[in-house]
C-alpha cells in the first residue's frame, strides 16, 4: 500500500446501500489504499442495527470503527431537549450533531468518502453536494 494514496473512508450507516458501497470500495481499493469503515452509534437505533453491523464487519473482513457522541450521550431525545426542536427546514439537529459532526471529526484532508445511496435517494446526494460545494463527488 502506497503512503501517497489517499485514505478512503466508508461511512457505514447500518443500511443495505452503505453495506454494498462499503463492500465494493473494499473489493476495489483494499489492496492499494488505507480503507477505513466508520459508523456513528446512536442509542435510539433499532437493536438489530448492531447485529447487522457485526454481520457486515464479518462480511467485509474488516473492523468497523464505531464513533459515539459524548455531549448528548448518542441520544436523539437529549438533542431534541437541549436544542429545543426536532426538525427545521435545514434538517434535524440530531443528524447534524450525532452523525455529521461526529463523522467529520474522523475525516482528514484528501480523504475519499464513500456513502451508500439507492437510486431513489438522488435527493440525498444533491443535498450533500449543496452542503459540500468544494468536495468532488461522483456516482458509481
Amino acid at each position: 500500500m502506497s503512503a501517497q494514496q489517499p485514505r478512503i473512508v466508508c461511512q457505514f450507516s447500518c443500511g443495505a446501500a452503505s453495506a454494498v458501497a462499503t463492500k465494493l470500495a473494499l473489493a476495489q481499493y483494499c489492496a492499494t489504499h488505507d480503507v477505513q469503515v466508520i459508523n456513528a452509534f446512536l442509542t435510539n437505533e433499532h437493536e438489530d442495527n448492531r447485529r447487522f453491523l457485526l454481520d457486515c464487519q464479518e462480511w467485509f473482513g474488516q473492523k468497523i470503527v464505531q464513533l459515539r457522541d459524548e455531549k448528548y450521550g448518542a441520544d436523539i431525545i437529549q438533542v431534541f431537549r437541549r436544542e429545543r426542536f426536532m426538525k427545521s427546514r435545514n434538517g434535524a439537529p440530531c443528524t447534524k450533531l450525532l452523525k455529521r459532526r461526529l463523522l467529520d471529526t474522523w475525516k482528514q484532508p484528501g480523504n475519499i468518502m464513500v456513502f451508500g445511496y439507492t437510486a431513489e435517494e438522488v435527493d440525498r446526494l444533491e443535498d450533500f453536494r449543496e452542503r459540500n460545494p468544494n468536495r468532488p463527488s461522483s456516482r458509481l
